[in-house]
């Protein structure tokens, strides 16, 4: 049995208790994962307090946490790459189908051995458009399949009383968050209460909370994300998380070169922190 967390029956996390070499193994087994040895710190955390079983309202444990969400979080960004690759591969089929009608619209007309027809323009134009559309919606379908496991686990309803709507967030490896993916390392929704300055993430893969007084730093990443690096099991170990916030509306902005799309998620941040982005001020 390894020193990992895994899901009771009801849908919680359990750290299953394990001896120093099987809490290497914990390492092990997270080491290709950039939140590895915040994960390894908050298993240590909790080992140590001699919690069995992790609440679904994280803020119980009164420090900032990095914890799996289930047994094999590379099993739910599997089930989350199965449902994002189906709407890319439908999305590129209409944007190519719009782009032949359209070329084939320019270079008609047809001449064939029942008469010549020409294309019109506008029946390269509506794949085109629809693939254009889905593009700017497949942040929103992506969000609907992560939050529908999340769901499946029972973890999509606010473990406390929040001081705001729950806002979506998705979450990257602040090394990469340029790079493009199929899907990313996590999509989480945000239960924030500003009161206690708390804001606890429940991702399709892990669960984070993040306190206040655990930020070493908020900075801003590109245009849209903000980088949160905070100490995690009350030990001297941090995690980084590049965070911004996605939806259709947010991608309209981007795609259509607003700008007002810029970092929208400095502003939640710094309600419920109480801290401005870039903090420290530089």
């Amino acid at each position: 049995m390894k020193g990992v967390i895994s899901p009771d029956p009801f849908m919680t996390s359990r750290i299953i208790t394990s001896t120093n070499d099987k809490e290497q193994t914990t390492a092990l087994d997270y080491s290709g994962d950039f939140r590895s040895e915040a994960l390894l710190a908050s298993t240590r955390f909790c080992q140590d307090a001699g919690i069995g079983s992790a609440p679904r309202d994280l803020t119980e444990l009164g420090t900032s946490l990095c914890l799996p969400a289930t047994d094999d979080p590379d099993a739910e960004m599997r089930v989350v790459r199965r449902g994002v690759a189906t709407v890319f591969v439908v999305m590129v089929a209409l944007l190519v189908c719009g782009l032949g009608m359209f070329i084939a619209a320019k270079v008609g007309p047809w001449v064939t051995p029942m008469g010549s027809f020409r294309i019109p323009i506008w029946a390269g134009a509506i794949p085109g458009l629809a693939g254009w559309v889905m593009m700017c919606s497949s942040v929103n379908l992506e969000h609907r399949i992560a939050r529908r496991r999340i769901a499946a686990r029972g973890a999509d309803k606010a473990p406390f009383p929040v001081s705001e709507s729950p806002i979506m967030f998705r979450i990257e490896d602040p090394e990469t968050f340029k790079v493009v993916k199929l899907v990313i390392e996590d999509v989480a929704i945000g239960w924030c209460d500003s009161s206690r300055r708390v804001m606890q993430l429940e991702g399709f893969a892990y669960r984070y909370v993040i306190w206040a007084n655990d930020i070493l730093s908020l900075n801003r990443l590109g245009d849209r994300f903000v980088e949160v690096t905070f100490y995690v099991g009350g030990s001297d170990q941090f995690l980084a998380l590049a965070v911004a916030m996605n939806g259709v509306g947010i991608e309209l902005k981007k795609q259509l070169s607003f700008g007002v799309a810029k970092r929208a998620v400095e502003a939640p941040l710094s309600r419920v922190f109480g801290l401005p982005v870039p903090w420290p001020a530089v």
